[in-house]
């Protein structure tokens, strides 16, 4: 006996005009006894009016693209308009719709479910986990609910990301007792108090690539014990009153982030032991301080890499203001041009216990380049030529490149040479060697070459070859020749009398014949019969 495993079924829904469907409720789907765990509900457009309860592991989905025209919206006054209550469930493409005081969706003590592409307004809170693990929640846009746009609730180890949380009441995206959780490349603006909000002992997460925009009170939040957090390449720009706030933290990690054009850059109240370096801080208050903030390390040692400026070695933070011009970074020198400024940002700029030894500065000397070959206006008959010269990357590593070609540069340091093969036109040639530093300055050196044609040769045809015919002039009279023949190889062989001959055409030729007598004068002319240029010489020999 053979067993095999059922195939999973698909079962379909329409609730208005259009295909004709196995239900015309969602719950009914779902709750059918024919209906098992790994099978897919495919609901079409229109509304649904209904709570649901998702306890078999399904996947439930809409046409791609049509979130707008395929409504959930709540039935009755429920804590939820979805509620998912088993693993390994899939919902995505919906537009969920409350009625402000329930969550659009649900996972209560699951896992392994995927929360994707769906729009949620309207909820307390648009998506949220209460006690689940390892779901992913992605492209989602959660806008306008009463409360928070996503919220994590005592969840670990999950994923949110390409998420949208925009213009909700409280906040975008909310951790509360929450740990080891990713979120990347996640949008919280608009929000009416905290962008992103990790909150009462959540720890170990991953936040990275999200931006925090123009949120009324905080971008991102770390607090109450909120530690070893972990925020890279982060974006907390124009919030109202603070970009990056700490308050009752410890050993949390900040790199790569900008933080720009807020009331306050960082906030930090009775945080300890937090690591932050190679961040952009352009605001007018940059950092501000209350309560005991030690411990605190504000710079890593000096490490090759490209840093948040650009610049060739990572350090400390790069300091600015507004303005373009009062920043630390920006009025402190960098004379050994190393990439930092000359003083530390100390202490007393700071706060107590708390000093950028290596803030960074902003490397605005070009780099130099010369062409040593080619030397301009030189002329050459091939078809591409090799150029070399010098350069200097004055404190960073340089990429040259010449007409498009990337150059083979030999470096000691940053200075050194570089080769690149181009290719010619016949005429006139620019060739435009370019430089780049690890700033992103650069300059150009060029020069003028003109390439000649190499040979002379006919527009079709074969390879001819010039044919040398020797005319003898008899003492008593003169003969008339006037043929042409040529043979299978394309060789023309053309004579003339010379007496038919213009005198512009003469070039004199006072070389020996091959039998030693002396040439009369001959002539040499260019043929031009489609065939092939060839030169054709033409001497009369005395007796």
């Amino acid at each position: 006996m053979t067993i095999g495993a059922a195939s999973a079924a698909i079962f379909t829904v329409n609730n208005s005009t259009g295909p004709v469907a196995d239900f015309t409720s969602i719950q009914a789907a779902i709750d059918d006894p024919n209906t098992n765990n790994g099978d897919t509900i495919h609901v079409y457009s229109g509304i649904y009016t209904e709570n649901l309860v998702v306890d078999k592991e399904l996947t439930i989905t809409t046409d791609p693209g049509n979130s707008d025209d395929t409504i959930i919206q709540i039935d009755s006054p429920n804590p939820y308009v979805i509620n998912v209550v088993v693993n390994n469930v899939d919902i995505s493409g919906f537009y969920v719709l409350g009625s402000n005081d329930n969550v659009g969706i649900l996972l209560n003590g699951v896992e392994g479910c995927t929360i994707a592409e769906n729009s949620l307004s309207n909820n307390s809170d648009g998506i949220r986990l209460d006690q689940s693990s390892n779901n992913l929640l992605s492209n989602n846009i959660a806008n306008s609910n009463n409360d928070t746009g996503i919220g994590l609730l005592n969840s670990s180890y999950n994923t949110l990301s390409n998420n949208i949380a925009n213009s909700n009441i409280d906040t975008g995206i909310w951790l509360f007792n929450s740990s080891y959780n990713e979120l990347n490349n996640n949008v919280a603006s608009l929000n009416l108090d905290f962008g992103i909000r990790l909150q009462n002992s959540s720890n170990n997460n991953d936040l990275l690539n999200n931006r925090a925009i123009s949120n009324d009170h905080v971008g991102i939040s770390l607090a109450q014990s909120s530690n070893i957090n972990t925020l890279n390449n982060n974006t907390a720009d124009s919030n109202t009153d603070i970009g990056v706030g700490l308050l009752n933290t410890s050993s949390n990690t900040l790199t790569s982030n900008i933080i720009s054009n807020n009331g306050h850059g960082i906030w930090f109240e009775s945080s300890v032991n937090v690591l932050i370096y190679d961040n952009y801080f352009n605001n007018n208050n940059n950092a501000n301080f209350l309560g005991t903030n030690t411990g605190n390390i504000w710079n890593t040692t000096m490490t090759a890499g490209t840093n948040i400026v650009g610049g060739s070695y990572l350090g400390g933070n790069y300091w600015a203001h507004p303005d373009g011009t009062t920043g630390f970074s920006q009025v402190n020198d960098d004379t050994d041009l190393d990439g930092f400024c000359d003083s530390p940002l100390s202490e007393n700029e700071l706060s107590l216990n708390n000093t950028d030894y290596l803030p960074l500065s902003i490397d605005d000397v070009l780099p130099l380049i010369s062409i040593a070959s080619p030397a301009d206006g030189s002329s050459t008959k091939e078809s591409s030529i090799t150029v070399s010269g010098a350069v200097n990357g004055t404190g960073s590593a340089p990429v040259v490149t010449v007409n498009g070609v990337t150059a083979t540069t030999t470096l000691v340091d940053f200075n050194g040479t570089f080769t690149a093969t181009v290719p010619l036109v016949i005429g006139a040639n620019t060739i435009y060697a370019n430089v780049t530093d690890g700033a992103g300055n650069i300059n150009t050196a060029f020069v003028s070459i003109t390439r000649t044609s190499s040979s002379t040769g006919g527009s079709g045809g074969g390879v001819g070859n010039a044919v040398i015919v020797t005319v003898q002039e008899e003492p008593e009279e003169e003969e008339e020749i006037d043929t042409s023949t040529s043979d299978d190889m394309g060789n023309a062989t053309m004579v003339i009398p010379e007496e038919e001959i213009p005198d512009e055409e003469v070039v004199e030729d006072t070389s020996e014949s091959q039998d030693g007598s002396e040439s009369a004068p001959g002539f040499s002319i260019m043929l031009t019969t489609g065939i092939l240029l060839s030169a054709y010489i033409i001497s009369r020999r005395k007796d």
